[in-house]
């Protein structure tokens, strides 16, 4: 699948994932913000968004994007 056809198709959007820190450690870095409000699915689990590239690289797929 070509994930640039794919989220292009979707026009602007937000990819959130499920925060993978350790409790209590702050979210942070060039590709990750940290979520303050509570979202659905499982409004207390916190959530990131995160970058187009690192939401595909977590799923295992090449982000092709960039060629």
């Amino acid at each position: 699948m070509m994930c640039n056809l794919f989220c292009s198709s979707m026009g602007r959007h937000v990819h959130v994932d499920y925060c993978r820190t350790e409790e209590g450690a702050r979210c942070e870095g060039d590709e990750v913000q940290h979520i303050n409000a509570q979202m659905t699915p499982n409004p207390d689990k916190p959530k990131d968004a995160v970058t187009h590239s690192l939401h595909w690289r977590r799923l295992g797929m090449r982000d092709i994007s960039h060629f």
